[in-house]
């Protein structure tokens, strides 16, 4: 799993190399912060901000922890829609990730070559 989009906000997780450990990454502050509370770490275990890094935030955390928490994730899906089920401003951000998505649908025969499907 590279990116998960959640109601809580949008992650990217990669491992660390150290042990069992995720390094899990947000354009958003306040995803990491819901994240960070969701997975049970301490108030103390720090966001790292890095503005020159792709991903602005940072927080480091076991793979035993992201995993409870995407299961959680997944036992607590309670809409039928996931787009409507979010903020307006959120809805306006994945939906242009949505558009694309699905042009690359429309387009798949014209692409088989040029990525992996």
């Amino acid at each position: 799993m590279a990116w998960l989009f959640t109601k809580d906000g949008f992650y990217s997780a990669v491992a660390t190399g150290i042990n069992d450990e995720l390094m899990v990454r947000a354009r958003f502050r306040e995803d990491l912060v819901k994240l960070r509370i969701k997975m049970g770490l301490k108030k103390t275990s720090p966001i790292i901000e890095t503005k020159e890094a792709d991903y602005r935030y940072r927080i480091i955390g076991s793979k035993a922890a992201f995993s409870d928490y995407t299961k959680r994730a997944i036992l607590d899906i309670d809409y039928g829609n996931f787009k409507e089920s979010l903020p307006m401003r959120r809805q306006r951000l994945y939906m242009r990730l949505w558009f694309i998505m699905k042009d690359a649908q429309d387009h798949e025969a014209e692409l088989a070559g040029s990525i992996d499907l």
